[in-house]
Parts: C-alpha cells; sequence; structure tokens
C-alpha cells in the first residue's frame, strides 16, 4: 500500500514501480500456473503506481507507468479470469496517459482495480481488503477534484472485517480511526476536500503494518 501520497518522490514512484514489475514477472517463473490471486495482487500494485504518480503531482511519470501495467497485462492477463472490459478500460487508461490526461489515466486504472476483485474465486482476504480501501482513498481524491467515479462495491464489509482483526489485536482504537476515515472520505470530498482522502490512505498503511 501507498502513503503520503503528495509527498513521494520521483525515486519513490520508480521504486514502487521497479518491485511491482519484478515481483510480477517473478511469479510465473516459480510456477507452471500462476496463482490468480498472486496475480491479481500484482496487477493491482502496477495499476497503483499510475495513481501514486498522479496524486503526487507526478504526471509525467504516468505515462511509463501506465505503459508498464500494460507491458505487464499483455504477459500475464491469460491468469486472470477477465472479461474484455478489463482490456478496455488497461487500453483507456494508456491513451490517457499518453494525452498527458493522468486523471482520467488513474480513473481507468481504479476502475480496473477494483474490477479485478471479481476475477479470482474465494473470499476476499485481508490483503483484498486493504487494498480495496486504499482504491477508496483514490477514488475520493479524483472526486474531490471533479471526476465523477463510483466508490468502489463491498466498502464497508472490508472496513467491517479489517475493524474487528484491530480490535481481536487490542486496536481498537485504530479501528474507529479507520471507520472514521472512511466515513468523512465518503462524505466530504464532493466539496473539493482531498485532506479525508489522504488521510485515509496514510492511514490504510498503518493499518496494515498492524495486522501484519
Amino acid at each position: 500500500m501507498a502513503g503520503n501520497r503528495e509527498g513521494l518522490t520521483w525515486g519513490g514512484i520508480a521504486a514502487i514501480s521497479l518491485v511491482a514489475t519484478l515481483l510480477t514477472f517473478a511469479a510465473p517463473a516459480r510456477c507452471a500456473t500462476p496463482n490468480c490471486r498472486q496475480t491479481g495482487r500484482a496487477l493491482r500494485e502496477s495499476l497503483e503506481v499510475v495513481v501514486e504518480a498522479t496524486i503526487s503531482g507526478h504526471s509525467a511519470e504516468v505515462s511509463g507507468a501506465a505503459e508498464r501495467a500494460a507491458a505487464w497485462w499483455g504477459t500475464n492477463h491469460q491468469a486472470l479470469r477477465h472479461g474484455p472490459e478489463a482490456a478496455r478500460l488497461m487500453g483507456a487508461m494508456v491513451a490517457s496517459a499518453r494525452k498527458g490526461d493522468s486523471r482520467e489515466a488513474a480513473h481507468s486504472a481504479i476502475r480496473l482495480g477494483v474490477e479485478s476483485f471479481k476475477w479470482c474465486p474465494g473470499k476476499p482476504r485481508t490483503d483484498d481488503h486493504l487494498m480495496l480501501l486504499d482504491f477508496v482513498g483514490m477514488t475520493g481524491w479524483l472526486r474531490a477534484h471533479g471526476a465523477s467515479v463510483d466508490w468502489p462495491p463491498g466498502v464497508q464489509a472490508a472496513t467491517e472485517s479489517l475493524a474487528r482483526q484491530l480490535a481481536a489485536r487490542g486496536k481498537a482504537a485504530l479501528a474507529t480511526q479507520l471507520r472514521s476515515a472512511i466515513r468523512d472520505t465518503i462524505a466530504t470530498t464532493a466539496n473539493g476536500d482531498v485532506k479525508p482522502s489522504l488521510r485515509l490512505l496514510d492511514l490504510v498503511d498503518v493499518v496494515e503494518k498492524a495486522l501484519a
């Protein structure tokens, strides 16, 4: 997950992108049949880099991040049970990035990332819930900038699952903060305030470490 989006340096974004790319391309070499969940997570991590660059204001890096995600997709997409909409969104993301429309590229990246949760069998895991809430924060940021982006489905269930796990580890206060951050993000970003979304993105990182 990513934190402090507006403070990311070019080097930080490049490092995230490199790690995501290396992890992704290493996966098929470890097993003859790539694991759907692992592949889906790698896809979302590559898409996250596109949104990270947009939120951090590094618009010049968005195109490269989108191209890398698309290259990864061309090699690995067959391990995922996706439909034709996935390829359309990937193409739209790359096209927007090439035109310099970083927010629209981020919009397509988020939509594709959210869709990818549907492609693998089984119930969502903790890492899925964490990434979903990351997408909520990213969606809130775009909405605060005037984009018409739907909130991801399953937000309440993901929030409560993570909050219960935190409470079970004696971190009830953090669970309360998480619930509050979700409410604030959904309630206020339509007014153009990005702060709740950025706070949520940072808090997801804290929750991830608390549950590690």
